[in-house]
């Protein structure tokens, strides 16, 4: 598998984890996108360790992450203007400050808005070298969630993993930056207009 072809097989299971949240499906429909979170954060993590810069990595989240708020509070069955949770790209966008040196302090503050709030600490201390203590906090937070220990070690093996294994995938055919983040706000829209649809 190629890094783009990773990428866009965790949008996939992205999708399928939404419509399970959206639709309220069975705990089974969950599960697979329970290594959507740890992929994207092993890609971040490797990317800021090949010496991406951090700023060009906060100009693309940033945006897309704001214009997805609403669409994600709407699919959690929150108000459209909700701040809690944050979406994943507001996410990664705290994990990229925190770990850029320069307003890291934002990043840590930003955290506490998520929901996996490790996610910046993760980052940070794999950086550092310390990627079992990351791939620990990371599971515990997940357990800390409410879901069972073992989804929360699954998380955690994942990122530990991606991080084996992102560096040693091949580039493949690149398709445009902005269609990876222009998908996340376009499905969860289009999740949130066929539940309303479907209800009448």
């Amino acid at each position: 598998m190629s890094l783009e072809g990773f990428k866009w097989t965790l949008v996939a299971l992205m999708v399928v984890d939404h419509i399970a949240v959206a639709f309220q499906l069975p705990f089974e429909w969950r599960l697979p996108g329970r290594v959507v979170m740890p992929g994207f954060l092993a890609l971040l993590t490797y990317h800021l360790a090949q010496g991406a810069s951090p700023g060009k990595y906060l100009a693309r989240l940033v945006p897309f992450a704001l214009i997805s708020q609403p669409g994600y509070s709407l699919i959690l069955q929150q108000h459209p203007l909700s701040l809690w949770p944050l979406n994943i790209l507001a996410d990664l966008s705290a994990s990229v400050l925190a770990a850029g040196g320069q307003r890291a302090w934002l990043g840590w503050v930003l955290g506490v808005y998520n929901l996996t709030t490790a996610m910046p600490l993760a980052v940070v201390w794999s950086l550092r070298g310390m990627r079992l203590l990351a791939g620990v906090v990371l599971a515990l937070n997940v357990w800390m969630l409410g879901w069972p220990l073992w989804v929360g070690l699954l998380e955690g093996g994942a990122y530990l993993l991606f991080l084996h294994l992102v560096p040693r995938l091949g580039k493949g055919r690149r398709t445009p930056w902005w269609a990876f983040y222009a998908v996340y706000p376009a499905h969860l829209t289009a999740i949130y207009l066929v539940k309303r649809f479907l209800e009448g």
